[in-house]
């Protein structure tokens, strides 16, 4: 695809050497790689990431992503290669103070098992210091599920201990899904969600490496009443990253609704 030599040449481009990317205020890249961890299921995402912010004056920030989401195992439900996702993000950002910022972006994502490209517009929002990291998204895709349109956020922090160590946690969701609740006999629509939690550790070169271990499942609401879908999906997952910056990278990443693990 065609994504993917633009991302090659950015990620070439702008982690090189730090002169080359003079004028950029944040630099993000990311490789990683997730399996299931049951042993009757054969499924597993790898990823490629890359974010660059660049200031307009003290207040505004403009970014961009690309991400490529690829997926294995004998459990995926269609040839290989078409669950593939390529994904491009474009984000506008207020910064009411050097810490903080808050963010609208726009998404567009592929698949070859989809005739058209799914798009997305939603609200973001990145806290950075040296030592940790926030970050909040939702938004609204083009996808439509009967009368609704899909949807899907999450949030992540990470904490510092200063001297390298790192933790935090993870999550992700998109809905609609539809649930068949046994007790009852109905089919609800709910959410899927990802949660995952994490450690790992920075060197002082921008080269980080981070272990985590998640779970996939399935909730809603019926009648007041939370339903968790039986049998949830645990995972391992496992990631290298670099980031440069004043700050050590990003405010915002790529925003996915495809790639949602």
């Amino acid at each position: 695809m065609i994504y993917k030599s633009i991302l090659t040449a950015f990620i070439v481009a702008t982690t090189a050497t730090p002169l080359m990317a003079q004028g950029i205020s944040g630099i993000s890249v990311e490789w990683g790689s997730t399996v299931l961890t049951e042993d009757d299921r054969d499924f597993g995402m790898g990823d490629l990431k890359g974010t660059a912010e660049v200031s307009l004056g003290t207040q505004f920030a403009l970014g961009a992503s690309l991400g490529i989401y690829a997926f294995t195992g004998d459990d995926i439900p269609f040839d290989d290669g078409e669950l593939d996702t390529t994904s491009f993000t474009l984000h506008g950002l207020y910064l009411p103070s050097p810490d903080t910022a808050f963010g609208l972006f726009v998404t567009s994502e592929s698949a070859d098992y989809l005739d058209d490209p799914v798009n997305a517009i939603g609200v973001e929002f990145g806290a950075l210091t040296q030592t940790s990291k926030f970050d909040v998204y939702y938004g609204i895709t083009d996808l439509e599920f009967g009368d609704d349109e899909y949807t899907f956020g999450g949030f992540s922090a990470e904490f510092g201990s200063g001297q390298g160590w790192n933790g935090g946690f993870t999550y992700d969701a998109f809905s609609p899904v539809l649930i068949s609740v046994i007790e009852t006999g109905s089919i609800i629509e709910g959410r899927r969600t990802n949660y995952a939690f994490h450690a790992g550790y920075d060197f002082s070169n921008g080269v980080g490496i981070t272990a985590s271990i998640g779970r996939i499942g399935l909730s809603g609401e019926e009648d007041d009443v939370e339903i968790v879908a039986q049998d949830p999906q645990s995972y391992f997952g496992l990631r290298v990253d670099y980031n440069f910056g004043p700050k050590g990278g990003t405010f915002t990443d790529n925003r996915t609704f495809l790639g949602i693990f």
